[in-house]
């Protein structure tokens, strides 16, 4: 599984944006909180990525491991789903 992430820091504004390429599942909010779980389709996937860099948002070093843990902590009953699908 490959995951990206992405940060946004400018005056009070701190935040993440990160996704797992593989299922399309977005984790983002402030920097520093567990922030939210949301799903993507895939063909949405390239677009998100080319908006968060549109506006300001820089590529970080990603850490797939925390963005499940993260993902896990914010959407478990999702989590579980899709655990149960693959």
């Amino acid at each position: 599984m490959k995951t990206r992430r992405f940060e946004f820091s400018s005056g009070s504004s701190n935040k993440f944006w990160e996704i797992d390429l593989d299922t399309a599942i977005a984790n983002y909010g402030k920097i520093g909180t567990l922030g939210q779980t949301h799903q993507y389709s895939l063909d949405d996937v390239q677009r998100k990525i080319s908006e968060k860099l549109s506006k300001g948002y820089r590529e970080v070093k990603a850490n797939h491991k925390d963005f499940l843990e993260r993902a896990e902590k914010t959407a478990p009953n999702f989590m579980a789903e899709l655990r149960a699908i693959k």
